[in-house]
């Protein structure tokens, strides 16, 4: 009698577990999929500003092929998840070394935003899949960590605490 109380008490723990992994699940990713048609035209106009961008060594015009590379597969390939987070981190961390100093060009507030509004929800999901005692249940049935969006400035500590 223990035992079945035990293993119903478990099962319902791991179906709780798994529908919160699910819901917060399903908020990041909606979030990244509104992300990925904001950022087209911020991609677009890094394009444009590449073509018309004069570099002033072979280096750095070495960089801003491989950049235009990126913003090419950001716009054309159906990319989802992990591989559209690393690949946008790459290209803002590219446009970056070029511009070092000056102001970021294409800059766009809304992009920008949902970046950051993604991040804390993939915070909070992440937390519930490495959390004790919900770890378990994420290991057994496979959910894994979101990836982050790179923001400038860095999210602090603070914020990704009270995100959880």
């Amino acid at each position: 009698m223990e035992l079945l109380l035990l293993l119903a008490t478990m099962i319902l723990l791991a179906l709780a577990a798994m529908g919160r992994f699910r819901m917060l699940g399903a908020e990041a990713d909606r979030l990244l999929k509104n992300f990925r048609q904001t950022a087209a035209p911020q991609y677009r106009c890094l394009m444009a500003f590449l073509m018309q961008w004069d570099a002033p060594s072979p280096k750095l015009q070495h960089k801003a092929d491989k950049l235009e590379t990126l913003i090419n597969r950001a716009l054309s390939e159906p990319l989802k998840g992990n591989d559209l987070i690393m690949l946008d981190n790459q290209i803002l961390s590219e446009i970056k070394v070029l511009v070092k100093d000056a102001e970021m060009p294409c800059s766009d507030q809304a992009a920008e935003a949902l970046r950051k509004e993604y991040n804390l929800a993939a915070v909070k999901y992440n937390h519930a899949v490495f959390l004790f005692p919900s770890n378990v249940f994420a290991l057994v049935f496979g959910y894994k960590k979101k990836l982050l969006f790179q923001t400038d400035p860095q999210p602090k500590h603070q914020d990704l605490i009270n995100a959880g």
